[in-house]
């Protein structure tokens, strides 16, 4: 079954109702907004409820047609609320929606309970900050009401952690970032008539602040920042973009109190006629094409919209190290990051970019990049989709929480795995006992080669329908490249084969990248990243894949099993009575086939690619896969493999179809290594020199056969060397989401320094004889 053939097929709009308090402007309300208006109609049939029918992203909605009903309430319990909350309940059977989508705190409680009183396929519940405005006691309510939804959405990785230190359940929590619609930024503009209007020369410095004025934008930092700057820069302005209101109960208030404790303050600091309290704005792009610099001194935050559409018009921005602006903001790359609650250094760093043309040029058009690559519009409406789609195929299939079916008791095994794990990094990395370890087993003075397979823009949702160990999130795999290159010298293949076919020491710690498969999440997650840090990398393609919309075998093997797992009918004997009527022999018990994934390493090690394929025709007569589970896994076009090439990555071959080698006849293994060159070579036009060995399996004959073919150097999956060959087998270190993270799924430089010096060797043996030229089932080499 191909992409296309499958994505095809006809079906019938998912029915999403999205809830919102109100259609006020906020960074929220226009999040979802902008995401409701470009979603795929085709593909979603769209409502909306709220508590209040107002609000100036309201037109939007009507103007698309889109039914929105209210539901007022005084507040969030009572009888009142009830009836309200069974009227909504009601509209939910009645118009038989199928995904509830409900935003932070009023919003959940009200929505959540009342779509499970309806026996609604999924719900959603997003929660987009730290909660810092919450009682304790609404805080809890929060938490009980989302116990009942599907799945917690949040934007950032700060929200997360800390919504697991608040006691929600972490295979629950998804992370996708905001995205923001650059087409509103990228447009020639002139707000000369903005400056007019706020009464500000045309050659005066504008320091802009966009936020919703409550305590926690830390607005007084501001104040007393815009002091400071004034004093160096008298000509400079400071606007304050955004209005006081906030949602208590149905009622939309003023933070009157807040707002005259800073008027006070601002004639206390001798500011007035310096600074304009502007309101709310909607031409907000306008006013940004005339600010020198946007700052944003909150004290607590999730991922700010304002930040990012700041970034996105290419504004440099100063912001506080709080919440997830620091998933935005790389410090003195894209942007200035400041403590909170420090004044004085938020006005040191507007006086940078006021003084340094340079700096801020370069602070703003690095954060335009930023944005185009990682927080687009268009890239959060493909990521929502894809999450809806799937979260409603799992519920459908029973599967609500993912394909791979988990138990309570494997989680909790995992939970203590990285507990331990977590702790014994710690100390080591703490005494150096890591590094001692290195040198003990002699790693220190070896190339350190990393291996990867796919980078995704997010873990969570990608690890509920894929092989959740081939994974890493473009976050972390950063993080770990970040790492890495503070300590080691990255390098090319070209420059590694001749540092090891030379035997020369080097004078610095060296290391490689390279990715397995050839993924098309490669080129669009990591090919940017690489680029822009200068980091050299090899891709390793399977050629009869590339620029088509075929699976690898692995995938198709791991989906198919997982899916025919989640049906009511499904048994491990009668699984393996249907295989064997296909006249497919079975090593494997039937308990191996209660867990798709071990099931499909069974498979995969004992057949051959010829039965593996009859396997997979058997599997499809009895459940098929659907668009939304495909899409993510397509592999690169020759295109993009021809463009990396270009920009200076290496590209090497992982055979034509991924088979494992050592299962193979000697006819077949040479076609597939030798065959692969050749495709690979006049695909590009450029001679191949590397070899990658799927799944790390090889022996002497596998190896003679990479010789033959004129390979120079070819990479494992472990530290097995081949005596003749020292060059044909070069061990890596393969990475994914979860090798280098904490016992709260954190990135650890402590684990992953225990990783790169070899600590955990001794935990993942290779179980092969590679010595052997005769097939050899066993455990993978990673």
């Amino acid at each position: 079954m191909t992409l296309q053939a499958r994505a095809s097929t006809g079906s019938n709009p998912i029915r999403l109702l999205q809830f919102l308090p109100v259609f006020k402007v906020g960074g929220t309300e226009r999040h979802v907004t902008s995401l409701s208006l470009a979603l795929d109609r085709s593909r979603f049939d769209l409502h909306f409820g709220c508590m209040r029918r107002e609000g100036e992203f309201l037109a939007d909605v009507q103007a698309r047609r889109i039914p929105v009903t209210e539901y007022r309430i005084h507040r969030l319990y009572g009888a009142h609320t009830l009836r309200e909350q069974v009227k909504f309940a009601r509209y939910l059977r009645r118009n038989r929606i199928e995904i509830v989508h409900s935003y932070n705190f009023h919003a959940n409680c009200f929505a959540v309970p009342a779509a499970r009183l309806a026996r609604t396929p999924v719900i959603v519940a997003s929660i987009r900050d730290t909660g810092a405005l919450l009682t304790p006691h609404q805080r809890r309510a929060h938490r009980v009401a989302c116990r009942l939804a599907n799945v917690v959405l949040v934007n950032a990785d700060a929200v997360r952690l800390w919504l697991i230190g608040q006691g929600y359940d972490p295979a629950r929590i998804v992370v996708i970032r905001n995205g923001i619609d650059l087409a509103r930024f990228g447009r020639p503009r002139t707000g000369a008539g903005v400056r007019q209007e706020l009464g500000v020369s045309a050659d005066a410095p504008l320091i802009a602040m966009l936020a919703r004025i409550n305590r926690l934008k830390g607005v007084e930092y501001f104040l007393e920042a815009a002091a400071s700057v004034a004093a160096g820069f008298p000509d400079a302005r400071f606007l304050v973009v955004g209005d006081a209101e906030t949602m208590k109960g149905d009622a939309i208030v003023q933070h009157s109190d807040y707002l005259r404790e800073l008027e006070g303050h601002l004639c206390r600091l001798g500011l007035q006629g310096r600074v304009v309290f502007t309101g709310f704005r909607l031409d907000i792009p306008e006013l940004l094409s005339e600010v020198t610099a946007s700052v944003l001194p909150s004290l607590s935050e999730g991922l700010s919209n304002a930040v990012l559409e700041s970034m996105a018009a290419a504004v440099p921005v100063v912001a506080t190290q709080v919440g997830g602006l620091p998933e935005a903001i790389e410090d003195g790359v894209t942007g200035l990051l400041v403590p909170p609650r420090d004044s004085a250094a938020l006005a040191k760093a507007i006086a940078r970019i006021l003084e340094d043309r340079e700096l801020a040029a370069r602070l703003g058009q690095a954060g335009h990049r930023r944005v185009a690559e990682r927080f687009s519009l268009p890239n959060m409406v493909s990521e929502t989709e894809q999450f809806y789609s799937t979260l409603l195929g799992q519920t459908r299939r029973g599967t609500a929480h993912g394909v791979a079916l988990d138990s309570e008791r494997t989680r909790a095994r995992g939970r203590l795995r990285r507990r331990v794990k977590s702790g014994a990094a710690s100390l080591l990395y703490q005494t150096g006992g890591d590094r001692m370890f290195a040198v003990l087993a002699g790693v220190h003075r070896a190339p350190l080669v990393l291996g990867y397979h796919r980078v995704v823009e997010n873990y969570e949702p990608h690890a509920r329908v894929s092989i959740p160990a081939m994974l890493v999130s473009r976050r972390t795999f950063e993080a770990q490249l970040d790492w890495i290159g503070r300590r080691y010298r990255f390098i090319s293949f070209d420059e590694l084969l001749r540092l090891l076919a030379s035997g020369e020491p080097c004078d610095r710690p060296v290391a490689a990248v390279s990715f397995d498969d050839g993924y098309a999440d490669v080129y669009e997650n990591a090919f940017p990243l690489l680029v822009r840090k200068g980091i050299p990398a090899a891709v390793f393609v399977v050629t009869d894949l590339t620029g088509t919309s075929h699976l690898q075998m692995y995938d198709k093997l791991y989906l198919l099993l997982a899916r025919a797992r989640s049906t009511s009918r499904f048994t491990s004997d009668g699984l393996i009575r249907q295989l064997t009527e296909h006249g497919i022999r079975l090593a494997a018990r039937a308990p191996v086939f209660d867990d798709p994934f071990t099931a499909m390493r069974v498979l995969l090690e004992t057949l051959p690619h010829a039965e593996l394929a009859r396997v997979v025709e058997a599997l499809e007569a009895r459940v098929q896969l659907e668009a939304a589970d495909l899409e993510p896994l397509r592999p690169l076009s020759w295109d993009q493999v021809s463009e990396m090439h270009r920009a200076g990555l290496a590209i090497g071959s992982h055979t034509k179809r991924h088979v494992l080698l050592t299962n193979e006849a000697p006819g077949v293994t040479v076609d597939e290594i030798a065959g692969s060159r050749r495709d690979l070579e006049r695909g590009l036009g450029a001679p191949v020199r590397y070899f990658a060995y799927p799944d790390g399996r090889f022996n002497s004959a596998v190896v003679s056969a990479v010789a033959d073919a004129g390979y120079q150097l070819a990479v494992t999956a472990c530290g097995h060397r081949e005596s003749g060959y020292p060059l044909l087998t070069v061990p890596r270190r393969l990475l994914w989401e979860h090798a280098t993270v904490d016992a709260a799924l954190r990135f650890s430089p402590a684990t992953l320094s225990c990783y790169v010096n070899g600590v955990f060797d001794w935990t993942r043996r290779c179980a092969l004889d590679h010595r052997g030229t005769e097939p050899h089932g066993g455990s993978a080499c990673a």
